[in-house]
């Protein structure tokens, strides 16, 4: 099995947890009260070890979100700055193609990493009794 089916496999998993799972969906928006016991320490070691994972996703999914703007700006920047003519065409479609396979790729990684995260505050909150 590779990389990408064992991804989406682990994303079908989340997905189909939270389709199960409804009650354990409220979870995902408590980031801050979840910090907040963590800096206290008022919380289940097991529990803030989730969120610690959930929170490393989402700064994961961040991180490829500026990957993608990145790259949306640079082939922007370039269509603007080397035009499109005979000579350069060539040159705007390489880097053309470029952008748009780290934006997709990034897309891709980033979608997986959100619902890592997901599942990982779903599971905190089920580890919590929620």
């Amino acid at each position: 099995m590779n990389f990408k089916k064992i991804s989406r496999f682990a994303l079908a998993v989340a997905l189909g947890s939270a389709m199960a799972f409804p009650a354990l969906a409220k979870a995902e928006g408590s980031a801050a009260t979840d910090q907040a016991q963590v800096s206290t320490g008022t919380q289940d070691p097991k529990v803030a070890a989730e969120l610690a994972k959930a929170a490393e996703y989402e700064k994961k999914a961040a991180e490829q979100e500026a990957v993608i703007q990145e790259h949306e700006k640079m082939k922007e920047d370039y269509k603007r700055s080397h035009g499109i003519n005979g000579k350069n065409e060539f040159l705007f479609t390489a880097m053309q193609k470029h952008c748009d396979a780290i934006i997709h790729d990034a897309g891709k990684l980033k979608a997986d990493y959100e619902g890592f995260a997901q599942w990982h505050r779903m599971y905190a909150a089920d580890l919590q009794g929620k």
